[in-house]
């Protein structure tokens, strides 16, 4: 297992087309990712449960991956979150 906290960069935090982008991110890769905020996890893999995290920007998260593409699913899924604006 991968991890990586990271801190939400985009001034709307992460909403519909941030997680649209993330849920399109984890899917490129062979590892069953989830997103953690505030006790709660969410599946990378889905937009509508990354949406309910309520995740504001400036707060962090933690990133976690299990698979073969682990390490490259966490790091491609943070570079999406830790980008500014929206995609």
């Amino acid at each position: 297992m991968t991890e990586r906290r990271v801190t939400v960069a985009r001034e709307t935090g992460l909403h519909a087309r941030p997680a649209r982008a993330v849920a399109e991110s984890a899917a490129d890769f062979d590892a069953s990712v989830t997103v953690e905020y505030d006790g709660e996890t969410a599946r990378a893999a889905s937009a509508l449960e990354l949406t309910a995290l309520g995740v504001r920007s400036g707060e962090s998260v933690t990133v976690r991956a299990a698979g073969d593409d682990a390490d490259r699913a966490v790091a491609a899924v943070a570079a999406v979150l830790a980008e500014e604006g929206d995609p």
